[in-house]
Order: structure tokens, then sequence, then C-alpha cells
């Protein structure tokens, strides 16, 4: 990545299904091709040791575009389906276990439709620390570019709404003897609906 910029703060994202931005890159020099080009979304614990990287090609606008659709360009959207980060990870692990990978701190990195997708370290959707939204040049030569990012968002949540059961019952088990109970379980999605994202139960509870 040749250029980053970054926010740190503490997301969990077990309960999104997707994340999404508009992105535009355009030229004023129109012998630019902008093969090579290419924009990079990382969520990490971290930008060095433990993130996730998606990478995706870059088409150029024509300086003289107008139309919203060929100055947004479709094919330049990121919109990645975040439960396939984890399975990248387990994927990258299993090679480890075999020796196929040379170590976690290695980038491992596949290609998946669209997309280049590159896994560093142990990070986490449970626990984002850092997002950040970059662009790259793959090409041997240097480029004269301007990128845009429009609307970094998660997508439809994949909490449904979740239920809860408490009991509490004393026994009498002689006139002296007396004895309480008490039984609680919340599911995961408890609070799907009522609260912000961040206060959604996403593991299931007993107490």
């Amino acid at each position: 990545v040749s250029a980053l910029v970054y926010k740190t703060g503490a997301w969990d994202l077990r309960v999104c299904e997707d994340i999404k931005a508009f992105v535009h890159s355009e030229s004023m020099d129109r012998t630019v091709s902008g093969d090579g080009l290419y924009s990079a979304l990382l969520l990490g614990a971290d930008v060095r040791d433990n993130y996730y990287m998606i990478k995706r090609k870059l088409k150029l606008s024509s300086w003289s575009a107008r139309d919203v659709s060929d100055v947004w360009i479709e094919e330049n959207d990121i919109d990645f389906p975040l439960e396939r980060l984890p399975a990248i990870k387990a994927e990258r692990d299993s090679m480890l276990s075999v020796g196929a990978h040379d170590a976690a701190t290695i980038p491992y990195t596949v290609e998946m439709d669209s997309y280049t997708v590159t896994v560093c370290g142990y990070p986490s959707i449970s626990d984002v620390r850092v997002v950040g939204l970059g662009v790259g040049n793959a090409g041997d030569k240097p480029i004269d570019v301007r990128v845009w990012f429009n609307e970094l968002r998660v997508g439809t949540s994949t909490a449904r709404r979740g239920y809860a059961l408490a009991i509490d019952g004393a026994f009498n088990l002689s006139s002296v003897l007396s004895m309480g109970a008490a039984f609680k379980y919340v599911s995961a999605g408890i609070n799907a609906g009522l609260y912000s994202m961040q206060d959604w139960k996403v593991d299931a509870r007993l107490e």
C-alpha cells in the first residue's frame, strides 16, 4: 500500500454481514491508464502485525465524466462479506499446521472473486482496533491519481432477536431447612433491535 489513513477505536463486527464503501479514482493526466492501481481496506488490531487487508483493482473515471455511474464506477465499490475473513485465517492456520506456510507473521494472501485478501498475524473481527483506507500501485511506474472513499459502512446485521429466561424457586426440605435456586439464560441477539450494535449480545450465557 502506497498510502494509508486510519482510525482507531473498538468495534465488534461479528453481528455484521458485510462492509461497504464507494470508491472513485481519476487522473488529470489523460495518458495515465491506471494499470496496477488498487484500493485497500484494513481491519485489525494494528496496521503492522495483526490485520486483514482487502484490496480491489480500481478503474479510472474519465475526466469528462458527468453521470454518477461513470464517476462512481460500480466495479470500484467495496462490498465484502465479513464472514469470509475468519475463514481465510482458518485456511492460513491449516496451511501452517502442515508446513505449507512459514509463519503467521508472514502475510497470507488469497484471490477471492474481484478481491485480493491478506491476513497477517491474529486479527479478529470481534475486536477491531484499527480501520484503515488506502491506495496502492502494483505497477512498475509511478502514477498521478486522485482517489475518493465515500460512505464506509457495515451492512445488514446477522443478529436475530434473542430471548431470555429467568426462574427463581424456593424449596422447603423440612420445618427447619429451606433452599433457594435461580436459573437465568440469555441467548445471542437479546438486545438486537433495541440498542446500538455494540450492546448486542453475540454469545449465549447461562447463569
